[in-house]
């Protein structure tokens, strides 16, 4: 069964505001401050980078313990050397900025990705329909709340940057093939037409493009990028692998609710019609990680094997609701939900809003992953 699902997330950067819940360590104090990153319009692994160049410090000597994207207004905490830390302000052009703040604290050991916890995210869901927009009311009752259960897919935000054509799945599938050509090329065909049409490019991408076009070795210009970024690549073909594998698991219920068109990078994932199909899930699937790149080409990444669960579940509390100025004849509506590391707050907005949309065109239809 598919469902359109109508509304409009991440209009403006206001709409989508995210504080990184983490758990600082509890060692003795050390060399390493740990600051508060605010940024907009900027992903975190480009704010790391220019964190580091404002400082005059190498990339790999500032750490975050999660990744925001750039579409929102993101809080996180960032580690870096006490003796080199300062605070400032960035301003990178219309809607674009990041500040540092003075440090926090001090401790003996930088941030690492088990230091983050979750994510706080305050959201406005715009160019609902009147329906919808009291459909998603109603189920918060007299307490103005519900819980939600949602597939833990990995959303487009790990597979691209939105607004252009980045296949980063298919440069970090190259690379565990060992094929840096390939892995090269995709990237700048893909990066080249972004920059053609005045889209979004993070600066070592641009670079990137900029080398190879002024003759350079396209594989010498790939080993230039950062391993972060080459890292990031890599994570992302491992994803996108744990979503089809996920969505098979979710097709096998019997009772799959199609969350996207075939137009949509994750059209082969499912969503669910009803917290019975839900329990029925594996509650994980095995998720590789790539904890290292090789110097040369990526024959012989370090991998570590994780787990990743398969539902996850947060309690919406709904903030207000009324029509919205920015879509005429339209409603927006504001929550406020929490959701653990890992978790994509654009995947359970679409899930949420699918189902319930599945709820009210079809009584008899339980809403997905609903109590």
């Amino acid at each position: 069964m598919s469902i359109a699902a109508a509304y409009t997330l991440k209009h403006q950067h206001t709409d989508f505001v995210v504080k990184e819940v983490s758990r600082p360590p509890v060692e003795q104090p050390g060399d390493y401050a740990y600051a508060v990153l605010e940024k907009r319009g900027v992903t975190t692994l480009e704010a790391l980078r220019l964190i580091a160049e404002h400082l005059g410090i190498q990339e790999s000597d500032v750490s975050a313990a999660g990744l925001k994207d750039e579409d929102g207004i993101t809080r996180q905490t960032v580690s870096l050397r006490a003796e080199t830390m300062r605070p400032f302000w960035i301003d990178l052009g219309p809607e674009k900025w990041l500040r540092l703040s003075a440090p926090i604290g001090q401790y003996d050991r930088p941030l690492e990705k088990g230091a983050l916890l979750g994510n706080d995210f305050w959201l406005v869901i715009r160019n609902l329909s009147e329906e919808a927009a009291e459909s998603i009311w109603n189920r918060g009752g007299s307490r103005g709340q519900f819980r939600q259960y949602v597939v833990n897919y990995f959303d487009r935000q790990r597979f691209g940057v939105p607004g252009s054509n980045y296949r980063t799945a298919d440069v970090g599938a190259a690379l565990l093939e060992g094929d840096t050509r390939r892995a090269a090329a995709v990237l700048h065909h893909d990066t080249a037409v972004a920059m053609s049409r005045g889209g979004l490019v993070p600066g070592e991408q641009a670079r990137f493009v900029q080398d190879v076009n002024a003759g350079m070795d396209c594989r010498t210009a790939f080993r230039a990028i950062s391993s972060r970024l080459r890292l990031f690549f890599v994570g992302s073909a491992l994803s996108r692998d744990w979503n089809l594998q996920t969505a098979q698991s979710v097709a096998a219920t019997g009772h799959p609710l199609r969350l996207y068109g075939d137009e949509h990078p994750l059209a082969g994932c499912l969503g669910l019609a009803g917290p019975q199909a839900l329990a029925s899930l594996p509650a994980g699937i095995a998720l590789k990680e790539p904890v290292a790149l090789p110097s040369e080409d990526g024959v012989g990444i370090t991998m570590r094997e994780t787990w990743r669960a398969t539902v996850t579940a947060t309690k919406v509390f709904l903030i207000d609701r009324g029509p919205d100025e920015h879509f005429p004849g339209r409603h927006a509506l504001r929550v406020f939900f929490n959701l653990p590391s890992g978790s994509y707050a654009t995947s359970a907005v679409h899930q949420m809003v699918t189902a319930t949309t599945a709820a009210s065109q079809d009584p008899g239809r339980a809403a997905a992953g609903t109590t």
